[in-house]
């Protein structure tokens, strides 16, 4: 069936039925939160006003068939809680009842990625995410509900942070990197107008959404409850781990982001390690090595020779054969356009395959054939910061606050420092990202500090992730003395989605608190494609 959630789509003051579930008195704000459940704001006396959360239900925003039992419903919260007379917001919170019927175990709440990305954006070309959501709910959920929760300025939950100013960019054919960069400036000051009044009520953070998610798992009467996060949402589950780490039985942490680590101070290493990566893997792979033994230098020859003679290409639509857009591919386009592409772990699988059929046939004679660097053009991604599956606004009020403009400019510059195809790509990304921030009007925010707790935690990462790398997790697995990290040799970003073991894995560290062992010892390094016809 299909529904709405009732009620502003945005934020909205307090309600006289609402302020019946305040009480007034001093909170105490120590680690693990105050002993009775409840949401704080301030008064306008700076008292602290305990706001009792209720789960209010209401029908399901997107497409469900007769015979699924999902319930659908707002949670209310503050919209900042450091301020007298706030706002409130209304978070949507699905819940998937578990398996057995019971639920008598603590619910495991998800935490999606992003920041920003949507849970059940419209269903395209066949696929619709509530599929995903369903095998999720089904593997882990055997005796505890599964809670998936749009985050403050995300999807279903207030307020509304969508941009479509960048989504026109992005879906208008502007390709070419410096047309990008123009175009979104442009568009990024354009909503951070819109949104301006939106956002002086709202706190958009990581720390606010933290507070959320006790205030959902308050809502849900749950004085305990497990935590699953992917990619930022590990970041985001950290943090509720940090503020109430006596309320989460364990965690599952995929591909993940310590809040601690500013990915803009990592710079080139980020880029040059994902290719290291894959080329290292193909050269340890005896077929691999033997059908594209010098893959690495032919790649980098290529590179070389696109950064001397930028190649314009002309996309052509293949249906309806007009032309869709010009780019001009240069060394900073094809590497920022590959590096996107490494998220998915069949590129992987497929990059040795893909470069051989692009890159000069001898590395040290590129002059006399600098390959096809042009047939990528129609393949690799280009860095938009638009997308129908995210809410924008979201993206860059905790992007801009808590990494670009808080990252430090020394670190930076000696990350960026060098004239390589891997320094020009960061730097390009670096000054895509300082500019747009720049037209959003953000302020740094606080560093964060390592997190370190004892909770039952299970770390999951791939080998060839190039956004998260497994490092990070060995950093964090440091400050996490009940913790256990898993590696998987053939997976990408985002482990869970991509390979079963993970997820089957996960499910039992939930359930018993060890892993799926057998699957376990079946994990094998990545097999490359040695066809040569690979395409994305």
């Amino acid at each position: 069936m299909t529904g709405a959630f009732p009620g502003p789509a945005g934020w909205r003051r307090l309600s006289g039925a609402a302020i019946g579930a305040l009480a007034i008195g001093m909170v105490g704000c120590e680690s693990g939160g105050s002993d009775a459940p409840g949401d704080v704001a301030l008064s306008e006396n700076g008292q602290a006003l305990r706001h009792v959360p209720t789960f209010e239900p209401a029908d399901c925003r997107f497409a469900i068939a007769a015979d699924l039992d999902i319930r659908c419903g707002l949670v209310s919260v503050p919209a900042r809680r450091d301020v007298a007379d706030p706002a409130f917001i209304d978070l949507a919170v699905t819940i998937f009842p578990a398996v057995d019927g019971t639920g008598a175990r603590p619910p495991v709440i998800f935490l999606d990625g992003g920041p920003g990305e949507i849970a059940f954006f419209e269903a395209v070309d066949g696929y619709d995410p509530l599929d995903d959501w369903l095998h999720i709910a089904d593997a882990v959920g055997t005796d505890r509900d599964f809670v998936l929760l749009e985050q403050r300025g995300v999807g279903f939950s207030g307020p509304d942070l969508d941009c479509p100013e960048l989504e026109a960019v992005a879906e208008g054919g502007v390709i070419d990197t410096g047309a990008i960069i123009e175009a979104e400036v442009a568009a990024v000051a354009e909503c951070r107008v819109r949104l301006a009044e939106t956002l002086d009520e709202v706190a958009i953070t990581t720390q606010e959404s933290a507070a959320d998610v006790l205030a959902v798992a308050d809502a849900l009467d749950a004085g305990r409850f497990a935590l699953m996060g992917v990619s930022y949402g590990s970041r985001l589950a950290l943090e509720v781990m940090r503020q109430a780490p006596d309320r989460v039985e364990a965690a599952v942490l995929d591909s993940v982001y310590p809040p601690s680590v500013n990915w803009f101070e990592q710079g080139a290493d980020l880029y040059r390690a994902a290719f290291d990566a894959v080329f290292d893997a193909c050269a340890a792979d005896r077929t691999c090595d033997d059908v594209f033994p010098d893959i690495a230098d032919r790649f980098h020859a290529m590179l070389e020779a696109v950064r001397r003679d930028p190649v314009s290409v002309t996309i052509v639509d293949e249906e309806g054969g007009e032309e869709r857009a010009a780019v001009l591919l240069d060394d900073v386009g094809t590497v920022e356009g590959l590096f996107l592409l490494l998220y998915d772990s069949d590129v992987i699988a497929g990059l040795p395959s893909l470069l051989d059929g692009v890159a000069p046939a001898d590395a040290n004679a590129v002059d006399e054939n600098a390959g096809e660097p042009a047939i990528l053009a129609e393949y690799i991604d280009y860095p938009h910061l638009g997308s129908r599956s995210s809410a924008e606004g979201q993206y860059l009020a905790i992007e801009c606050a808590e990494s670009v403009l808080a990252a430090d400019e020394e670190r930076v510059n000696a990350a960026l420092a060098g004239d390589g195809p891997y320094e020009r790509a960061a730097r390009a990304h670096w000054e895509q990202m300082r500019a747009v921030c720049g037209a959003w009007n953000a302020a740094p925010a606080p560093r964060p500090a390592p997190v370190s707790v004892d909770v039952p935690t299970l770390l999951l990462t791939g080998r060839f992730d190039p956004v998260t790398p497994v490092r990070w997790a060995r950093d964090l697995a440091r400050g996490l003395p009940q913790s256990m990290l898993l590696e998987f040799p053939d997976a990408s970003h985002s482990v869970m989605t991509s390979n079963p073991c993970a997820l089957r894995t996960a499910a039992a560290f939930l359930e018993r608190g060890t892993t799926d062992e057998a699957c376990l010892a079946e994990r094998r390094p990545v097999t490359f494609v040695t066809d040569r016809q690979f395409r994305p």
